[in-house]
């Protein structure tokens, strides 16, 4: 007889919990290379994830969906790992697709804090000593600021989008010898003179 009742209310507590609408941004699916890593951390309110970019992707996508209780505006705080790509990284965006973001927080890394750019769906962070390792946005425990990300058009159910770009590292030697051989020309340019 006593097991009974301890079946029928571990029975009756499930339910309640199965009934009861979540409460959390989710994050349902990734897209980036193999290796790469993203941990979800979004509580009611608050998107936040943990990417560990192992292996170099050029663009990471999350995308989120809405659940009971979240909007009209998220915080958004989130940490980017193993930055160890041989450049380093000066420059990252984060777009939005099906949000935009309503405020702009902090941006660190090693190196000190990035300076935030952007506006509607995109996020610029600029750092001016490149980026090894890893990089906190918003409030990851380090005293910054969360950004904000407005959702006022969407409903529980609804999903959007995060693309993290990172440039290749190819594309950046090839700008940053660019701007080299462009400065050399004009060295030249200004001796004849």
């Amino acid at each position: 007889m006593h097991l009974s009742k301890q079946l029928l209310a571990s029975a009756m507590t499930l339910g309640i919990l199965a009934a009861a609408p979540a409460q959390a941004v989710l994050l349902t699916s990734v897209s980036t290379a193999p290796g790469n890593v993203a941990v979800d951390f979004s509580t009611i309110g608050n998107v936040s994830f943990d990417l560990d970019l192992v292996r170099f992707n050029p663009g990471t996508t999350l995308t989120f969906q809405l659940e009971t209780g979240d909007g009209p505006l998220l915080g958004f705080d989130a940490i980017l790992r193993n930055l160890t790509l041989t450049t380093g990284i000066g420059h990252l965006k984060l777009i939005l697709t099906d949000a935009t973001f309503e405020s702009f927080g902090t941006a660190v890394g090693f190196g000190g804090p990035g300076t935030i750019s952007g506006g509607g769906s995109t996020g610029v962070i600029d750092f001016t000593v490149p980026e090894f390792v890893d990089i906190t946005i918003g409030d990851v425990g380090a005293g910054g600021t969360d950004w904000t990300i407005d959702v006022a058009n969407l409903t529980a159910g609804d999903t959007f989008s995060m693309r993290v770009v990172v440039p290749e590292p190819g594309s950046l030697a090839l700008v940053l010898g660019g701007l080299g051989a462009a400065m050399t020309l004009r060295r030249r340019g200004a001796r004849r003179s």
